[in-house]
């Protein structure tokens, strides 16, 4: 098993420093292009250790929201950090704007981010303050974009990409068509795809019909085994939480992030895949956060694949079914589970179960359960919900 999930093959689009012309958005009015080209920010997020990512994101309430992806804000997996962790342990970004497509963008205030959910690869951030720290008036209104009803989206669709790829400073704007939907096991759309191109830097930006409203956010591009050309993939608005729309509208303030599910110990945590990584019958990872006691024994159904990775990304110790954590490990694991492919699953979701057990074979607590290695009786199945 890699230390990657294998969704690694939907390639981040973090951010490469280099340099790259601005284009025109042909086929936009003038008025659509000039509003979203102000409502369009560059975001960049950094640690204390340097680590971190620039992407883009999109103005969508004139009080200062702006969308983006999680992975331009935190760490999506292990390797460079604790997956479902922010960049920036202050919880502050940065935002860069331009006023017109000539214009160099400009740090000038301080974000935060007060909605983020790892598995969507979507946040939430707030404007809060200048970038000299003077908070930003309430009665402040930004330049934004609304949000695109995609239930009239049709393949062939114009769309067009904003954002600020590959590092440059100035809006970059790309157009192409809607290639089609890729759905998840829920039949919910996971992914809109299209042939506009997106770059590294593009992450969390603009996905836009020609009326000017946001239809997606540019996420990942899929290439690899059995993909001729890349095929560039963005999250639907229509994803979005229904909660966060509604807290937005309520002018919250308050952080809820949606990370790494925490296991409870010596109780079955219930948990569904419902394919969004995988909805293009490729693997894809899930990870959770283990209970502190050591040493643990962890059983999953349906005979997975799991292992141990530490937040530098190596893998500690592998298993399909069950793996022991040793008191020698280091605390800093992650317990990544392998979903197989959706076809593989009878194209439903998969429903897994996960238990943490305090103890080890032959120790107290350890309540007759199998020896380590030894085969776990499958008890989930896949299912259509």
């Amino acid at each position: 098993m890699s230390p990657r999930s294998p969704f690694a093959t939907l390639v981040a689009l973090l951010i490469v420093w280099s340099v790259a012309p601005a284009a025109k958005a042909q086929d936009l009015s003038s008025s659509i292009t000039r509003r979203a080209v102000r409502a369009a920010v560059k975001i960049t997020s950094e640690g204390p250790n340097g680590q971190g990512a620039t992407g883009s994101g999109s103005i969508i309430d004139p009080r200062g929201y702006v969308l983006t992806n999680f992975h331009v804000v935190g760490h999506t997996h292990p390797g460079d950090g604790a997956p479902g962790s922010l960049f920036n342990p202050t919880n502050e970004v940065r935002i860069s704007m331009v006023s017109n497509p000539r214009e160099t963008a400009q740090e000038r205030y301080v974000g935060r981010v007060v909605r983020a959910d790892i598995r969507l690869d979507l946040a939430l951030v707030r404007i809060v303050s200048d970038n000299h720290g003077n908070a930003v008036p309430r009665q402040r209104r930004f330049p934004s974009i609304p949000l695109a009803d995609t239930r009239q989206l049709r393949p062939g669709s114009r769309l067009f990409a904003f954002g600020f790829p590959l590092g440059v400073r100035t809006i970059n704007v790309t157009s192409g068509e809607m290639s089609g939907f890729q759905m998840n096991s829920r039949d919910e759309v996971a992914w809109i795809r299209t042939d506009a191109e997106f770059n590294p830097g593009n992450s969390g930006g603009m996905l836009l019909d020609r009326r000017g409203r946001l239809v997606a956010v540019p996420t990942a591009v899929l290439s690899g085994r059995g993909t001729l050309e890349p095929i560039e993939l963005a999250r639907p608005v229509e994803r979005i939480p229904d909660e966060w729309l509604t807290s937005m509208r309520r002018g919250v303030e308050d952080v809820e992030i949606t990370g790494v599910p925490t296991l409870p110990l010596n109780q079955e945590y219930e948990d569904e895949a419902v394919g969004d990584g995988g909805a293009f019958d490729r693997p894809e990872m899930h990870y959770y956060e283990l209970p502190a006691d050591r040493p643990l024994r962890v059983e999953v159904s349906s005979g997975l694949s799991v292992g141990l990775l530490t937040n530098r990304g190596r893998v500690l110790r592998e298993g399909r079914g069950s793996l022991e954590v040793l008191p020698t490990d280091p605390a800093d694991l992650t317990l990544g589970i392998l979903i197989p492919p959706r076809s593989a699953t009878g194209g439903g979701a998969l429903a897994i179960r996960i238990t943490a057990r305090r103890g080890r074979t032959g120790l107290p607590g350890w309540g007759g359960l199998p020896a380590p290695g030894a085969p776990i009786r499958p008890t989930g199945a896949p299912r259509t919900p």
